[in-house]
């Protein structure tokens, strides 16, 4: 729900919590740059049938 407040597409909240990051907090404390990498990184990696992530969007989460 929290990652929810900050406009986190829905498709991405199960990949984000299973990426390590358990709380908005958590999240929020990463660079931009690196929860984009590490997103599109679990993305491929588990081959997720979801659009790849861009950093524009990460970075909106930030404000």
């Amino acid at each position: 729900k929290e990652f929810l407040e900050i406009n986190i597409p829905i498709q991405w909240i199960d990949p984000i919590y299973k990426s390590g990051f358990t709380s908005k907090d958590l999240l929020l404390d990463a660079k931009p740059t690196a929860v984009h990498q590490k997103l599109n990184g679990f993305r491929k990696k588990n081959k997720l049938e979801i659009p790849p992530i861009t950093l524009e969007e990460v970075q909106t989460w930030y404000n």
